[in-house]
């Protein structure tokens, strides 16, 4: 029996999976070159390229945003502490809805589900 590869198009790559050898840039363009359509950056790597580049890039290249990773860590040993992570858990809201919106004005596809960009104004 012939086990047919998958469709690299219906493929999305966390970006940690290559973090140590590529920069946002390379795993960009190395999605496109090997046909993979979805791309989960995570956030030290967008705001090392930058989240304006960052999208300018993904929507040249044809890419859809499935992610942003690295949010959600709350614990603190103190209220500073909390409220810092409160703080860095916004921002990361922010350049999710920065990322998805510049690329995709009309929205875009998580697992199936269309969100209309205005719905990322909501997040905020």
């Amino acid at each position: 029996m012939k086990i047919t590869p998958p469709d690299p198009g219906l493929l999305s790559l966390n970006t940690a999976t290559v973090r140590e050898r590529w920069s946002l840039r390379e795993v960009i363009e190395g999605c496109a070159r090997h046909g993979i359509r979805g791309i989960s950056p995570w956030r030290d790597k967008l705001a090392a390229l930058g989240v304006k580049e960052a999208a300018k890039m993904i929507r040249n290249y044809g890419l859809t945003v499935t992610g942003l990773c690295r949010a959600g860590m709350f614990p603190a040993a103190d209220r500073k502490g909390r409220q810092a992570a409160l703080d860095d858990n916004l921002r990361a809201i922010e350049d999710a809805a920065d990322v998805i919106f510049l690329n995709e004005l009309l929205g875009v596809d998580f697992t199936g589900l269309h969100v209309p960009s205005t719905n990322l104004f909501l997040c905020r």
